[in-house]
């Protein structure tokens, strides 16, 4: 009994694993099975193999058990690898001379013809295999055409990726621009009391600033940057990150100036309505003449708003000038 016991004790590890083989075999055949019914058949010939390996690894009790089963299989599998065969060989030579045909007649977009190459290819591995004489030869035969026709489009890439590598050289020196853009805004340091504590805080000093010609400046380099040509997307990102921020001071200083410029729009067009109000009228025209002077120094205030803070001050200078007529 203790002999037994020890027997059954060792043969267990060996028993877990011809259980385990058993029911990996067992496994197998059935996702052979379900990729047949789906039609998969390439990865049925695929899966079908490791059958076989594990099948005929298993003892020859377990292969009894699974013999009517993996006989099924095979016969199935052997079915259709002669259809793939009947259907593959005539289909493959068929592709052979549509891809002959770019190989002679090259499409004028090298894009399009190396997309064409790869389903190409895509279908040609879809295809599975021809008749055993026939394929070694029209595989050879294929990836000869499909070099000679991707030929054409590698040179095309090979160009592309000097020119994007050229548009990089350009987009950094508009980066050097926009930062030299930058460093001519004048900045001072003012003083601030908040609770009583003196601090400073660096501000730009508009009279010391052309603004017209810096945002004529940067509309035309944002223009530049814009027309400079792609790059490998690994490396626009931090350009593109690069060219704002050393924009970012340049479009904060013309918002803050177009923003003090309407507010400052705004106070004359307030002080025009009262204007309008008075019973005096040449009073009126004599202070909305002056208003005028004091609109034209004012620099402009943004697309968003100079046109219609213009028309609004313009309509209170007609209806003033317009009671005079009437009054005249």
């Amino acid at each position: 009994k203790e002999v037994q016991a020890n027997w059954r004790e060792a043969l267990k590890p060996l028993q877990q694993q011809q259980k385990q083989e058993f029911s990996a075999t067992q496994k197998k055949i059935n996702d052979v099975k379900r990729l047949v019914a789906g039609g998969k058949y390439n990865a049925a010939f695929g899966v079908f193999k490791k059958v076989k390996q594990l099948f005929s690894a298993l003892s020859e009790h377990q292969q009894q058990r699974l013999q009517r089963e993996f006989d099924a299989v095979n016969e199935k599998i052997t079915e259709l690898a002669d259809w793939e065969h009947y259907i593959a060989t005539p289909r493959k030579q068929q592709l052979l001379t549509e891809i002959q045909a770019i190989v002679e007649t090259p499409l004028d977009n090298p894009n399009e013809q190396a997309e064409k190459v790869k389903q190409y290819r895509k279908t040609w591995n879809s295809l599975g295999h021809a008749d055993d004489d026939a394929e070694k030869e029209l595989n050879y035969q294929f990836n000869q055409l499909c070099e000679t026709a991707f030929a054409p489009c590698r040179l095309f890439f090979a160009e592309q990726e000097k020119l994007r590598e050229q548009h990089l050289a350009t987009r950094q020196g508009y980066v050097e621009q926009a930062k030299k853009l930058s460093e001519h805004l004048v900045t001072v340091n003012e003083i601030i009391s908040e609770d009583g504590v003196e601090a400073t805080e660096t501000v730009i000093d508009n009279s010391a600033v052309d603004f017209k010609m810096l945002d004529n400046e940067l509309n035309a380099l944002t223009k530049q940057w814009q027309n400079a040509g792609q790059v490998d997307r690994s490396v626009y990102q931090d350009i593109n990150k690069q060219f704002n921020d050393a924009l970012h001071p340049i479009k904060s200083a013309i918002k803050n100036f177009h923003f003090q410029n309407k507010a400052l729009k705004s106070a004359l067009i307030e002080q025009a309505e009262k204007a309008a109000l008075d019973e005096n009228i040449y009073n009126a025209i004599s202070k909305v003449k002056s208003l005028q002077s004091k609109w034209r120094d004012i620099g402009y205030s943004g697309t968003k708003f100079e046109n219609k803070l213009w028309q609004t001050f313009r309509k209170i200078n007609d209806d003033i000038f317009a009671k005079r007529d009437q009054q005249q």
